[in-house]
C-alpha cells in the first residue's frame, strides 16, 4: 500500500494558521506553487525531515530544506505536548494556544494510528513506538517536532510582525478539539484544516506593508507576501502580492496557466500530454498530475498529464490515489490491485514486514527480527516497544526516545536501542535527531542540526 497521504508524516493543514504543509505531491508540487501566505514553517512540515511511509528500514525522504546561514539563532525551548489549554472560560495567552496547537496535532495523529492502523500500516508503526495511545497524545507533538518549530511564529508575535487573537484562539482549539473528536478516525488529521473552521483562519493576522521585514508570508498583511530572494539571508521584505504565479516578467494565471522554464505563461497540457511536473497538468486544487509511470518517449525522463483515482486493476502506479475506488497501488508490484485488508495480531504472534502483513495492533511493535530463508521474508514478533540496550535491527523496534544503533542487517549484526542523535551527528531522518531535525546536503546525507530562529535585525 502506498499512499501520498502518509508522506505528510503529521502534516495538519493549517490549524491556527501556523503550518503550511506545502502542496501535496499528489496535487501542483512545482516551486512556484510552493509558497503560501500563512506558510510559518515552510521547512518545517511537522514531522520535520520524517516521512511515515518509509519508515520500513531507518529511511526516510529528505525534504532539503536549509538552515538560514545568518542572522538566526538555535531553538533550546520546546513546547510541552501534554499541556492544556485552561478550560475556565479565559482566552488562552500566545504559549497556551501554541501548547494545545501541539497537543492537537498529536492527538489527531494518535488517533488514527491507535483506531485505523489500516488507513497507513506503516504511519502506525512509528506510533506504536509510543506503547499506548496516552504516551502518544502526550509526546507526539514534542518528538516529531511540531512543537519546536512553533518558536518562530511566537517570536514574530513578540516583535510585531503578526498580531494574536485570543478570543478567536479559543474558539478555534475547542471547534478544532470537537472535529478531531467527531471525525472518523481515518481522517481525524483532515479535521484539523483550518478551512473548515473559519476562527482558525482568523487567530493571526500579519502587519507588515510594502517594504516592511519579514521571515514568512504569514507576517505581511493581506495583498502581501514574503519576497526573499536571497541566498544568505533568512528573512525578506513584503511586497504586493502578484494574484497568481510569478513567471518572470508575468503573472501566470494559477487555474489555467503554469510558468515555462523560460519564464513564459503556458496554458495547463491536456491529458495524455508529456510533462516534466504537476503543475503543467492543472492547478494545485485539481485531480490532474504527471503520471512517470507512463513516459511520453520510451526510456524517457518526463511523464504524461494524467486524472487521479482513474487507473484500472494491473495498471502501473506509485500512488494509491492514482486507481480506481476499491483499488491500491501495490507496492511488490507497482500496479493497482484489489483492496485487501490487513491482520494486525496481538502480543506474542508473528508479524511479517511486508504490506500485505500481518502486522501488529496499536501499542506494539514488529522486534526480534529474523530472515526467514525459505519464504524469503522478514518476520518477527509482536512485543511492547524495547528499552534502552536492548538488542535490534531497526529503529522501530524501540521506544519513541530511542534508536537502533551499530545495526546492520546486510551482515546480521544486531544493534542496541540507544539514545537519538545529538547535533552534528549523521542521521537518515529527523526522528533520529534529539532536535527531531535531520538536514540533507546535496549529497542527500543527513546532519542532527538544532532548529533555527530567524532574527531580523533591529
Amino acid at each position: 500500500m502506498k499512499t501520498r497521504w502518509m508522506l505528510k508524516t503529521i502534516c495538519a493543514g493549517t490549524l491556527l494558521g501556523l503550518v503550511a504543509c506545502g502542496p501535496d505531491p499528489a496535487e501542483n508540487n512545482s516551486t512556484e506553487n510552493n509558497t503560501s501566505n500563512n506558510a510559518m514553517m515552510n521547512n518545517s512540515t511537522a514531522g520535520n525531515n520524517m516521512t511515515s511511509g518509509n519508515t520500513g528500514s531507518n529511511s526516510t525522504t529528505p525534504t532539503n530544506s536549509t538552515t538560514p546561514t545568518n542572522s538566526t539563532t538555535p531553538t533550546n525551548s520546546t513546547t510541552p505536548a501534554n499541556a492544556t489549554t485552561p478550560m475556565n472560560n479565559m482566552s488562552p495567552s500566545l504559549d497556551e494556544a501554541l501548547d494545545e496547537y501541539g497537543k492537537l496535532i498529536g492527538a489527531a495523529a494518535c488517533r488514527t494510528a491507535y483506531e485505523c492502523p489500516e488507513q497507513d500500516p506503516f504511519f502506525a508503526l512509528q506510533f506504536n513506538r509510543f506503547g499506548s495511545r496516552e504516551e502518544c497524545e502526550a509526546g507526539a507533538g514534542e518528538i516529531f517536532g511540531v512543537t519546536v518549530g512553533l518558536s518562530q511564529i511566537e517570536l514574530a508575535v513578540e516583535e510585531g510582525r503578526i498580531a494574536y487573537n485570543a478570543d478567536l484562539a479559543e474558539a478555534c482549539l475547542s471547534k478544532a478539539q470537537m472535529a478531531i473528536a467527531n471525525a472518523d478516525p481515518c481522517e481525524a488529521l483532515s479535521a484539523l484544516d483550518d478551512e473548515e473552521i473559519e476562527e482558525c483562519e482568523q487567530v493571526f493576522a500579519g502587519q507588515g506593508v510594502e517594504g516592511s521585514p519579514c521571515v514568512d508570508s504569514q507576517e505581511c498583511g493581506d495583498g502581501f507576501f514574503c519576497e526573499n530572494e536571497s541566498d544568505t539571508m533568512c528573512y525578506g521584505a513584503c511586497a504586493p502580492d502578484p494574484g497568481g504565479v510569478e513567471c518572470g516578467a508575468q503573472v501566470c494565471d494559477e487555474d489555467t496557466q503554469y510558468c515555462t522554464d523560460d519564464d513564459m505563461c503556458a496554458a495547463h497540457k491536456a491529458q495524455g500530454e508529456a510533462c516534466l511536473g504537476d503543475d503543467e497538468c492543472g492547478s494545485f486544487e485539481s485531480d490532474a498530475y504527471c503520471d512517470f509511470t507512463s513516459p511520453s518517449e520510451p526510456d524517457g525522463f518526463d511523464g504524461t498529464c494524467g486524472t487521479l483515482g482513474t487507473k484500472a486493476a494491473g495498471e502501473d502506479c506509485e500512488f494509491n490515489d492514482e486507481c480506481a475506488d476499491g483499488l491500491t497501488c501495490s507496492g511488490e508490484t507497482d500496479t493497482c490491485e484489489a483492496s485487501t485488508s490487513i491482520t494486525f495480531n496481538a502480543m506474542g504472534e508473528l508479524c511479517l514486514l511486508e504490506e500485505s502483513g500481518p502486522l501488529c495492533e496499536p501499542g506494539l511493535v514488529c522486534a526480534d527480527i529474523t530472515i526467514n530463508m525459505a519464504e524469503g521474508r522478514l518476520e518477527g514478533t509482536c512485543q511492547p516497544p524495547k528499552t534502552m540496550g536492548s538488542p535490534c535491527y531497526f529503529d522501530f523496534e524501540c521506544a519513541i526516545d530511542a534508536i537502533c544503533v551499530g545495526d546492520s542487517l546486510e551482515t546480521m549484526t544486531q544493534g542496541t536501542c540507544g539514545p537519538r542523535l545529538a547535533d552534528g551527528e549523521a542521521c537518515e531522518n529527523g526522528l533520529q535527531c534529539q532536535s527531531s531535525n535531520c538536514e540533507f546536503d546535496a549529497e542527500d546525507e543527513g546532519t542532527c542540526a538544532s532548529n533555527m530562529v530567524c532574527m531580523i535585525p533591529e
